[in-house]
């Protein structure tokens, strides 16, 4: 091993203590005007963050305030008391460039209308990681309080009616699926989310809701592949204790439509089976009653997708982070309620429509696709025959 060079050590002691006296005599060195000139700018960038910049300005137009966040100045105001306490201000690091009041309006508006982060740089002067980062934070922060308050409590306290057509019914249950890109896994992982009966990948979602269609339980970012049913079957014991054992007194069944159809459950309300020309009129006539009062579920999808395109659009983001936003935006829709808003035969229309359109766009790229890969087959069908046809000439010489 070699010996230590004792002087080169002394040298290299001898320039810390340079360095070390430069570094003293330049920050000595500053005057008292560039110190104030730095402190004003420090003053100015505090005071800014402390300023809530986009919501004063929208407060000017309720017009535009409605259509940048969904909801008129006062709701947003007892929305954000809701949530404000949940939001811990750190002290350390960089001060953000937006007030916390800044920051839950451009969530709900990135909920409303979920544009690109890419788009977002130009108008907000902000990174689209930086978004990222904070949209994260408020979806955490404010997401289970908004679960807590306007799902999970509501659905204990609140007064469970029934239809006067089916007065053992107290709740409709229904799955819907939202759209996602195909899975960067291998091919048994991939599957799982995949709907054959929607032909696509998707993730799915159960909500229960009250006959007024408020949504007292949800259970989200299932793998599209799951069967309604046994979607149902695995969270009844769930939604039995947290909301149906808080209601003893008052109706306790569950509608639902044919793919919850199951002879031996103690929960579910369901059509009878058959078509109309095998079943009694009788059994025809409660079909028909079971059904006017179930599209009350449908409505609320409705509402869902149509206020918030981060649920109704194919669904760009993590996994990870679905089941927080789906039942954020769920809750939303509560507060809507709440407010006087309540579902209308317009958003099951909406639901139905954009279903269909789902469904459309998917059997056109289905096709798209079988178009592309006959194209394929034909082309190697055709580089076949000429290395056959070349190989014959060749043997032939």
């Amino acid at each position: 091993m070699k010996s230590l060079d004792l002087s080169k050590l002394d040298k290299y002691n001898q320039h810390l203590a340079i360095r070390q006296e430069n570094r003293l005599n330049d920050t000595l060195a500053m005057s008292q005007v560039e110190l104030r000139h730095l402190e004003e700018e420090e003053e100015e960038v505090n005071e800014r963050n402390e300023r809530n910049t986009l919501f004063d300005h929208f407060s000017s137009s309720p017009e535009s305030f409605y259509n940048f966040t969904g909801f008129t100045i006062d709701e947003f105001k007892k929305l954000f008391h809701i949530v404000e306490n949940s939001f811990i201000i750190n002290g350390r690091g960089r001060k953000p460039k937006y007030s916390i009041i800044d920051q839950f309006l451009m969530f709900l508006h990135y909920l409303r209308h979920y544009p690109r982060t890419e788009n977002l740089k130009s108008i907000f002067q902000i990174e689209p990681s930086t978004f990222e980062s904070f949209f994260s934070k408020i979806l955490f922060a404010a997401g289970p309080k908004l679960e807590e308050e306007l799902i999970t409590k509501n659905a204990k306290s609140c007064c469970i009616e029934s239809d006067p057509s089916i007065p053992e019914c107290g709740y409709v249950v229904d799955a819907t699926v939202q759209q996602i890109s195909k899975p960067f896994l291998d091919w048994q992982q991939c599957a799982k989310y995949y709907s054959g009966k929607h032909s696509l990948y998707c993730l799915k979602s159960q909500v229960i809701v009250s006959i007024k269609g408020m949504a007292l339980h949800i259970v989200t970012a299932v793998e599209g592949s799951v069967h309604d049913k046994a979607v149902f079957d695995q969270s009844i014991d769930d939604f039995t204790e947290n909301v149906l054992d808080y209601h003893l007194t008052e109706p306790r069944l569950i509608m639902g439509d044919k793919g919850y159809q199951d002879a031996d459950s103690q929960n579910l309300v369901t059509p009878f089976k058959g078509t109309y020309f095998n079943l009694t009129p009788d059994q025809l006539a409660f079909n028909e009653k079971l059904g006017k009062v179930r599209i009350i579920v449908e409505n609320f999808f409705g509402r869902l997708k149509s206020r918030y395109r981060i649920i109704g659009d194919k669904y760009r983001g993590s996994h990870g982070r679905y089941e927080m936003i789906f039942k954020t935006c769920c809750a939303l829709v509560n507060y809507e309620l709440m407010n006087d808003h309540p579902l209308r035969l317009d958003d099951r229309e909406f639901f139905l429509k954009h279903r269909a359109l789902l469904f459309k766009s998917t059997e056109e790229e289905i096709q798209k696709n079988k178009e592309k890969q006959m194209i394929q087959k034909q082309r190697r069908i055709k580089l076949f025959n000429k290395t056959v046809s070349s190989s014959l000439e060749d043997s032939s010489d």
